[in-house]
């Protein structure tokens, strides 16, 4: 996760989402979105909840057009996956059919009740471009909520232990941030 942790404040570092294309007064040729984020067509709170953490996580409006990022179901995942970046959201049991490389399948089938799973994968070959996708799970609606928050957690993403990362506990809020707000 060097990149996220780069850019601790969002996934999307501003200058790579303020392109060109997005500014372009040329309303007839619209670019393709950068971005997606998909979902379970029946997507309970859980899910929602995530979706939002994860939309947050992309930084501020003003840099990000809102064509730049589009909303889908999570079975379009195998048709966008090579073509933009993007976070994939749903349960273990929703991911199970998805084109997702070996390692991270038989991490998504043993989770444990409560356990989520946060994972960054990358499609294409190296010799073009190649397109970013970060995973949020869980074995339940609590642990894809953990997954979630823990995205959410700057101090969390800091120490990232492995790749993918199963998540047991929902991040620790630091004193300072606390006694901020």
């Amino acid at each position: 996760f060097a990149e996220i942790q780069r850019f601790p404040e969002s996934i999307a570092e501003p200058i790579l989402m303020n392109l060109p294309e997005f500014r372009s007064l040329d309303k007839k040729n619209k670019p393709e979105p950068a971005v997606s984020i998909l979902l379970p067509e029946e997507s309970g709170d859980p899910e929602l909840r995530s979706f939002l953490i994860a939309a947050s996580r992309l930084g501020q409006t003003v840099y990000t057009p809102a064509n730049a990022v589009s909303t889908g179901e999570i079975g379009e995942f195998a048709e966008l996956s090579e073509r933009r970046n993007g976070i994939l959201i749903g349960l273990n049991e929703d991911l199970e059919d998805q084109p997702l490389p070996g390692h991270i399948k038989k991490a998504l089938a043993e989770l444990q009740p409560g356990e989520g799973l946060l994972a960054e994968v990358i499609y294409g070959p190296p010799d073009s471009t190649q397109r970013r996708w970060i995973l949020l799970s869980g074995a339940d609606g609590e642990g894809l909520e953990k997954a979630a928050l823990t995205l959410g957690s700057s101090v969390a993403l800091r120490s990232v232990p492995s790749n993918p990362w199963i998540v047991s506990k929902e991040p620790g809020i630091s004193p300072l941030v606390e006694k901020m707000a």
